[in-house]
């Protein structure tokens, strides 16, 4: 927040991800300093009752692919959520991990869509933009686009520009601000500020 008046903030809380326990304290922490900021959590829900813990946070949960047992999971999480969820498509090395309908029906997708590289998450390899293009030509053909952001890669403007000419709505950046890659004015720039 002192780089840039970010108005949103993807966390990936890791331990809850792998269920070895949680971040709570560290996020509710957050909320409280930034009440404004819009918190976009994934926390490896995967199924109804595991949102009971985190559902007093004023959060949006995204539904990682990689966290569901199958399509009836997601269909329910996506019932008690409704539209204020961000489906994350979730590809390792070897593929996409999750219900295979997720990946070929855009139909299923909620209007916040993250493809995310795990490989790429910090690699400095920039974007994963082979995964990216299906995606793109299956959002072309909603009747109502979602906005899909890539994760994993970003190396700096260069690689943001390119997403943004090639029709990614925005993507998921920390290595490249942890490193400095991307000045304030850079941010600015790219925001349209």
């Amino acid at each position: 927040m002192k780089l840039y008046a970010f108005d949103r903030l993807y966390i990936a809380d890791l331990n809850a991800i792998q269920g070895h326990g949680n971040h709570y304290d560290t996020i509710v922490g957050i909320r409280t300093a930034y009440p404004q900021l819009e918190i976009w959590l994934d926390c490896g829900i995967g199924q109804v009752h595991e949102l009971a813990q985190w559902h007093a946070l004023d959060i949006r949960f995204v539904i990682g692919s990689e966290s569901l047992r199958n399509l009836q999971s997601y269909q329910s999480l996506r019932k008690v959520i409704q539209e204020q969820h961000i489906l994350s498509l979730d590809f390792f090395a070897d593929d996409f991990r999750g219900p295979l309908d997720l990946l070929t029906q855009a139909a299923l997708w909620p209007a916040w869509v993250v493809a995310m590289t795990l490989s790429h998450v910090g690699s400095n390899a920039g974007p994963d933009i082979e995964k990216l293009k299906p995606l793109l030509q299956q959002k072309a053909q909603q009747a109502v686009p979602s906005n899909l952001y890539a994760a994993g890669g970003v190396r700096g403007l260069s690689d943001l520009l390119a997403l943004k000419q090639m029709g990614i709505d925005g993507a998921l950046i920390a290595s490249a601000l942890h490193s400095g890659a991307l000045s304030n004015t850079e941010i600015a720039e790219i925001m349209g500020s």
